[in-house]
């Protein structure tokens, strides 16, 4: 891997970790496992809209 990507990758993971919403996200799939919206939504105490659907993080290149 070249330095240009790995700069990209390492911009990427702050840009992911930078979002409150999203690292809460984040913890509690990592520390639960799989959850559906409504089961993120409570854990997080998120909204379910702000669970669901393809985070834009989720859709980089690694």
């Amino acid at each position: 891997m070249s330095d240009v990507h790995a700069v990209q990758d390492l911009a990427a993971v702050i840009h992911l970790l930078g979002n409150p919403g999203r690292l809460r996200l984040l913890t509690a799939l990592l520390e639960g496992g799989e959850m559906c919206e409504s089961g993120l939504a409570a854990v997080t105490g998120q909204g379910e809209s702000g669970c669901g659907g393809p985070a834009p993080a989720a859709r980089t290149r690694w």
